[in-house]
């Protein structure tokens, strides 16, 4: 059952974090426009 919580929260992570990244790269994207 843990294993299960585990991989379901790292993937919540994963998600969260390219959600920022795309965030980051569209400001830069527009900054350099």
């Amino acid at each position: 059952m843990k294993s299960e919580l585990n991989k379901k929260d790292s993937v919540k992570l994963a998600i969260l974090k390219i959600k920022e990244l795309r965030k980051k790269l569209e400001i830069k994207g527009i900054m350099y426009e």
